[in-house]
């Protein structure tokens, strides 16, 4: 039992990442929100502008709404890249705090540890961007092949 005179035991240094949390999280979950999102505006857009009143158009569609899709589209891959490289971003801010100067042999530890779980999401986040831009790029080049409205 520690006397009452004792100074109180010292308290583990507090360490904070340089990369905020919530930056972090948006930017791994941009890419994958995006994606869906362009995914489900497309198809409602489309099935609207081909099936007004659940019969199929027997002209073309409106005129500008393959232009729609498109932009649809181009705003969905935007923001898988800045996804993408947001966490890229982060990933290397991590990196570099995690090998900063190791003068303070007190708190590397938990550094070491707070940086590489930053470095794991950020990490994901790269991938998760990756991915999703590929999958946005599949349905831009899907806009472009296939004609809307086949009926």
């Amino acid at each position: 039992m520690a006397a009452l005179d004792q100074p109180p035991a010292a308290t583990p240094p507090r360490y904070r990442s340089r990369v905020g949390i919530t930056i972090l999280l948006v930017a791994l979950a941009l890419g994958p929100v995006a994606w869906i999102a362009q995914l489900l505006i497309v198809y409602a857009v489309a099935s609207h502008a081909c099936f007004p009143v659940g019969a199929p158009l027997l002209r073309g569609a409106q005129v500008g709404f393959w232009w729609v899709l498109l932009l649809i589209n181009l705003i969905g891959i935007g923001l898988a890249v800045i996804a993408g490289l947001t966490s890229m971003r982060n990933y290397r801010v991590s990196q570099a705090a995690s090998f900063g100067e190791r003068g303070d042999t007190r708190g590397w530890e938990l550094r070491d540890r707070v940086e590489g779980r930053t470095q794991f999401l950020a990490g994901w986040g790269g991938l998760c961007g990756l991915m999703f831009f590929i999958g946005a790029i599949a349905d831009l080049v899907a806009l472009i092949v296939v004609p809307p409205c086949l009926g």
